[in-house]
């Protein structure tokens, strides 16, 4: 039974063994791209940050000082399209694929191509550009508002990841505290929209030391989630929960 099944709501609300989602992403190095792409890639002075293999085609990141400024894909040793990006220093490196990343997010069995270009945390907000009939790519305005996103094929679902931290002040005698939310939101495509299916929330509450993981469903009738069903973890029960499904990009 699975959290985001969008068969029926499961019973409640520990996540089971979920398997990560995996972008299948391989590098090539710096002189295979440059004979794939046109020289005055590799000689305007922008480096080749990151590169991946989709089929025929490699879909590579340039930039400068660690810094991605473009993103160009080239089939058949030729440049079919690029397109310049603006890159905030938040984003760095991001274990190497500096936030770009080859994957289906419309479902239509081609694949999309997305960049990180803010992030705070773990959360990322990116560019979307999805491939068109004829092969190019188009930015698109539906992931508008959703963050970190990723694709979850088996039930064609996207999925936006959010955080947020709040810190409660010291009063008398009770020091400062904080709750920390992590939240993972399914989508699934409606009308050539998308629209929210299943949330998975992880609180933190300092000042008790305890986890609450929650699950609500969107009512479409109301136009919001449900109340969610809650179970409450100790640390000793967090560190013995698999949560793959809500860090489904880690």
């Amino acid at each position: 039974m699975k959290l985001f099944s969008l068969h029926r709501r499961p019973a409640h609300c520990r996540p089971r063994s979920f398997a990560r989602l995996a972008a299948g992403l391989s590098v090539v190095c710096l002189s295979a791209a440059c004979l794939l792409l046109p020289l005055s890639s590799c000689s305007s002075g922008q480096q080749l940050l990151y590169s991946v293999a989709d089929g025929d085609r490699t879909c590579a990141v340039y930039g400068s000082n660690g810094r991605p400024s473009r993103i160009a894909v080239s089939q058949n040793g030729e440049t079919i399209w690029d397109k310049k990006v603006k890159v905030e220093k938040s984003v760095g490196a991001l274990g190497g694929s500096y936030g770009f990343a080859v994957l289906d997010l419309n479902f239509d069995g081609k694949n999309d191509l997305k960049i990180a270009v803010e992030a705070s945390g773990d959360q990322l907000t990116e560019r979307v550009f999805l491939q068109t009939e004829n092969g190019e790519y188009e930015e698109s305005d539906a992931f508008e508002g959703l963050y970190t996103l990723g694709a979850y094929p088996a039930e064609q679902a996207v999925f936006s990841f959010t955080q947020s931290y709040e810190v409660e002040q010291a009063a008398g005698s009770e020091p400062e505290s904080y709750v920390s939310t992590d939240t993972t939101t399914a989508y699934v495509w409606k009308n050539g929209a998308l629209a929210p299916y299943r949330r998975l929330s992880l609180t933190y509450y300092s000042s008790q030391n305890v986890y609450c993981l929650s699950v609500s469903d969107f009512n479409e009738t109301i136009g919001a989630f449900l109340e969610p069903d809650d179970s409450w973890l100790t640390p000793q029960e967090y560190a013995a929960t698999d949560f793959s499904l809500l860090y489904y990009f880690r």
